[in-house]
């Protein structure tokens, strides 16, 4: 997580997308509350 951010940070670019797997199918749009959930958890 913490590259990820790091790229949007510099790039400017959201994330859009988070690979869950090695296929195209695992490819699912991002959803922040859940990833800030998993953070502070």
């Amino acid at each position: 997580v913490g590259a990820a951010i790091s790229m949007t940070y510099i790039t400017g670019q959201p994330i859009v997308f988070v690979g869950t797997g090695q296929t195209y199918t695992d490819l699912k749009t991002l959803n922040a509350k859940a990833v800030v959930h998993a953070l502070m958890k």
